[in-house]
């Protein structure tokens, strides 16, 4: 699909939608993220759930997260992020998987 596809009115409406969705549930979630200029995913900063602004203490976190809520999100030392503790959040599917793998991210961090 070429750029310009994406580009359509329709299309943009519902990806517009859906990040402002996303944003949502994060800020509801106190979960920080940083605005993208596009795209299909996002950097959210759980760093106040770290014990220690380490690549170990991400990797931890990381590995729970996984474990106990089965959120799969990517860890920004994956993506050469100067700062460990930062994570990239796909919001690429559908709204209501978006939003049941942020509520589990909440939950999973609000029990640490």
């Amino acid at each position: 699909m070429t750029g310009s596809a994406w580009g359509k009115p329709p299309r943009r409406a519902a990806w517009s939608a859906r990040w402002r969705g996303t944003t949502a549930l994060l800020a509801a979630g106190s979960i920080g993220y940083l605005e993208p200029a596009g795209g299909f995913s996002l950097w959210i900063d759980p760093r106040p759930y770290l014990p220690t602004v380490s690549a170990a203490a991400e990797h931890a976190l990381w590995q729970r997260i996984l474990r106990s809520a089965r959120v799969k999100i990517l860890p920004g030392t994956a993506f050469a992020c100067p700062e460990p503790g930062w994570f990239r959040l796909c919001h690429a599917t559908d709204a209501s998987t978006v939003a049941t793998g942020i509520n589990r991210l909440i939950r999973a961090l609000e029990t640490s």
